[in-house]
């Protein structure tokens, strides 16, 4: 299991993809713990992102701050 920081995206630079509130920490079967790129809040445990789509936005429910997968290029 790895800890991933995810990658801050910029409001502007999500328009048009879907956004997934991670609530206060979304848990799944996966392997990797990730967090948020603006606030280093744990948003997801035990996940796989690989899974996702690379149109998937992913919202801190901290910060609201707007985070992408860190493994795949925006």
């Amino acid at each position: 299991m790895a800890d991933k920081l995810m990658t801050p995206l910029d409001p502007e630079d999500a328009e048009g993809r879907n956004v997934v509130h991670t609530g206060l920490s979304t848990v799944g079967l996966g392997k990797h713990n990730y967090y948020c790129g603006h606030c280093g809040e744990q948003i997801m445990h035990k996940m796989d992102v690989s899974n996702f789509s690379a149109a998937i936005v992913f919202q801190c429910s901290v910060c609201d701050g707007l985070n992408v997968n860190p493994d795949i290029a925006n």
